[in-house]
C-alpha cells in the first residue's frame, strides 16, 4: 500500500500531474495560477537539491541515486529534506489554495482538504514505513515545503496588488493624456 501512495511523489507522476494542473489552469485562463504553480514547485525542487547537497545526511536504508530520466546517474540522493514531502505538500496545498479560490461549498472545500492533507500525511509515513527516509526528513521536508509555499504565496499577492496599481494607475494615465 505504501509502495503505492509513495508513488504520488515520484517524479513522473508529479510531472504527469502538474502536466493535468497547468493544462487546466491554461484552458481556465488562470495564467497568474499557471505562473504561481511553476514557481512554486521549480524553487521547491531547486531548493531541495541545494538543501539535500548542505545536509548531505545518509539515508536508512540503501544508498539511492538521482533518477531524472536518467540524468544525474551517480549523483547520491541525500535524505534531508524529502523530496517526496515537499513535492507532495506543495502540490496539494497549491491545490488547496485553488479549491479556496474557487469553490463555494464548505462541504467540498473540506472533504477535499482532508483528503489533501491525508494522502500527504500517508507519503510521507510510507517514505518512513518503505525505508526510504527518517521521520525527521520528512518533517523537516514538510515543514521547509510550508515556510517555501508561504513564501511563494506572499511574494503572488504582492505580485497581484503591483499588477492591479500598475494597471490602475495606465488607465488614469491614458484619461489624462488625451
Amino acid at each position: 500500500m505504501f509502495e503505492a501512495i509513495t508513488y504520488i511523489g515520484d517524479t513522473k507522476m508529479l510531472a504527469l500531474l502538474s502536466l493535468i494542473i497547468v493544462t487546466v489552469l491554461l484552458i481556465r485562463r488562470r495564467y497568474s495560477e499557471v505562473f504561481f504553480y511553476l514557481f512554486l514547485m521549480a524553487g521547491g525542487i531547486i531548493f531541495t537539491f541545494v538543501l539535500k547537497f548542505l545536509f548531505k545526511r545518509e539515508r536508512p536504508g540503501e544508498t539511492i541515486y538521482i533518477d531524472f530520466w536518467g540524468l544525474g546517474d551517480g549523483i547520491i540522493s541525500y535524505a534531508f529534506p524529502s523530496g517526496h514531502a515537499v513535492k507532495v505538500f506543495l502540490m496539494f496545498a497549491f491545490l488547496t489554495y485553488l479549491v479556496q479560490r474557487t469553490m463555494k461549498s464548505i462541504k467540498v472545500k473540506t472533504a477535499l482538504f482532508s483528503l489533501f492533507t491525508l494522502v500527504t500525511i500517508l507519503v510521507g509515513i510510507g517514505q518512513v514505513m518503505l525505508d526510504r527516509h527518517h521521520t525527521s526528513d520528512i518533517i523537516g521536508g514538510f515543514g521547509f515545503a510550508a515556510v517555501w509555499f508561504f513564501f511563494c504565496l506572499w511574494l503572488q499577492k504582492r505580485f497581484s496588488q503591483f499588477r492591479k496599481t500598475f494597471t490602475n494607475n495606465s488607465e488614469y494615465n491614458k484619461m489624462n493624456v488625451s
